[in-house]
């Protein structure tokens, strides 16, 4: 585009500085006219209407309760996010941006349309939104990290209490965060078994569908165990061995020392290994209902229009961030949200003979038969 200008500019050097600007300093009686910039009607008072709403009322819209709101607005306050202007632009508090980003990610508005509702133009909302959405993503250590000391021994013990099953220490899987077709030539790495183009969101969780664990960005068609072989829990897992702990997985995961998938069934499992499976998938669903409460919360989740690959996987931990505030101040959704269920039981792409840990805990849980 601007080389385009330039290239314009050389060939039209001989006219009138009129024609690119519509100003000249013969025409200073009629600048005012020519400067006017379009005044847009929006809504103006869009905030202060939400701050009528009762808490259920506005946690339909925001999908998060006001306490849950007010600490990330508290957040943003204490941080100087925002950028502050003594003339010409109008300041955007910490309360408006949250509320326009909460907005942006619980419901599935284009910018156009969060511009006019909260009032600033397109280009503001999307800066507004993309600086609390890098905050949040900057910030996501202190609230998504693996568990040590007396909130692991937690962990483990709630999962043994489940499941029947000791040093359980989180479960993980992929869930496809669907996008439109990239603008690029590979777009078609992008495009899933499912028929539509996503990313790839990896995560763990503990026993209270905390994430853990997030890796996400990686094109829709990339296998479940390829994902984990890029993803740093990999080397997490074959460096530090979790500290003698392991995660669930579903078939489509190899069989680890830390890593512990189901028998696969083709027919002839025993009574034993049947009953293993089942008491496997009760408790591994905990990821699912989990990635079924982040897309349940946050809709944007279930289809991003922008075409803006690093836009959207920045969304997508974002999101991933306020799921665990939410944990933490208990702010559950209501029952009506069904959790998400992702159809990836895939076929293992690669045999691996290491399953002595299942061969372990399946040892262990019927030792007494």
């Amino acid at each position: 585009m601007i080389r385009e200008f330039l290239e314009n500019e050389d060939e039209s050097s001989s006219s009138t500085d009129s024609e690119f600007f519509c100003l000249s300093s013969e025409d200073t009686d009629t600048s005012s006219e020519l400067v006017e910039r379009r005044k847009l009607t929006r809504i103006t008072n869009f905030v202060n209407i939400t701050k009528k709403y009762d808490n259920m009322q506005f946690k339909e819209h925001f999908r998060l309760e006001k306490t849950t709101c007010n600490f990330v607005i508290d957040l943003l306050n204490t941080r100087n996010v925002l950028s502050s202007y003594k003339c010409g632009r109008e300041n955007i508090s910490p309360e408006k941006a949250t509320y326009m980003t909460l907005w942006y990610l619980a419901n599935t508005e284009t910018f156009r349309q969060i511009s006019d509702r909260f009032g600033v133009s397109k280009s503001s909302a999307h800066g507004i939104i993309m600086k609390v959405v890098n905050f949040l993503v900057n910030k996501s250590q202190n609230y998504i990290f693996w568990p040590s000391g007396r909130r692991k021994l937690d962990i483990i013990k709630n999962f043994k209490e489940k499941s029947g099953i000791d040093g359980i220490i989180g479960a993980v899987d992929g869930c496809h965060i669907q996008i439109k077709k990239p603008q690029t030539r590979h777009a078609y790495v992008y495009y899933n078994r499912n028929g539509y183009y996503s990313i790839l969101l990896q995560a763990v969780c503990d026993c209270d569908k905390r994430f853990i664990d997030v890796f996400c960005g990686e094109a829709g068609s990339m296998h479940d165990s390829r994902l984990l072989k890029k993803s740093s829990l990999y080397e997490r897992g074959n460096t530090e061995r979790l500290e003698d702990n392991f995660l669930l997985g579903d078939s489509a995961y190899p069989s680890l020392n830390w890593l512990v998938p189901p028998f696969k069934d083709n027919g002839n499992l025993t009574l034993n290994e049947k009953t293993f499976n089942n008491r496997h998938s009760s408790t591994r669903v905990v990821i699912e209902h989990a990635f079924g409460l982040l897309k349940g919360r946050f809709r944007r989740l279930k289809f991003f229009e922008n075409s803006d690959i690093l836009l959207i996987v920045k969304c997508v931990v974002a999101a991933t961030v306020l799921h665990n505030l939410c944990i933490n101040f208990e702010d559950i959704l209501p029952l009506e949200y069904e959790p998400h269920t992702d159809d990836n039981e895939e076929r293992n792409e690669q045999q691996f003979n290491n399953s002595s840990r299942r061969e372990q805990v399946f040892s262990k849980m019927f030792m007494t038969q």
